[in-house]
């Protein structure tokens, strides 16, 4: 089920799609070749569990640039470093782990968590997901690629 603006808690960040962007002009930094542009790649849905700020949370969102706004605190860069660790390395805070699990306050961090994205593109559509077992040991992280590890 996805969460919509109605549903989500006041403290979440707004995300705002804007309308697309006007077609840029031709221009000569651009490839006139198409097998030698990059294929473009767009997130259509991320979901967290037991991530920092956010419990459970599923964002479906349209192809195209988006907007993250709120309060300080609402937990904007917490979805940016979801998403950042969905790529090689140890995400845009560089914390172990062990860290972004949720817990509860005075609580010891170090739990499981997950972030999942399906990523849209040219050629068709993957599921990535990346997370923390309290299996494993040390910090080992788990990734999978439509859903092989």
């Amino acid at each position: 089920m996805s969460a919509s603006l109605h549903d989500l808690a006041p403290a979440t960040p707004y995300i705002v799609t804007p309308p697309a962007p006007a077609p840029l002009r031709e221009a000569a930094v651009f490839p006139r070749d198409e097998e030698t542009r990059a294929p473009h790649a767009g997130l259509t849905r991320l979901d967290l569990d037991r991530f920092r700020s956010y419990t459970r949370l599923r964002l479906d969102l349209e192809p195209g640039m988006v907007v993250l706004l709120g309060a300080n605190g609402a937990g904007k860069t917490n979805l940016l470093e979801a998403i950042s660790f969905l790529a090689p390395g140890r995400g845009l805070r560089r914390a172990k782990l062990s860290e972004p699990a949720q817990h509860a306050p005075g609580a010891a961090s170090g739990g499981e968590w997950s972030v999942a994205a399906r990523v849209t593109n040219s050629a068709g559509v993957c599921s990535i997901g990346t997370g923390r077992a309290p299996s494993e040991a040390g910090e080992r992280r788990i990734v999978h690629v439509d859903g092989v590890a």
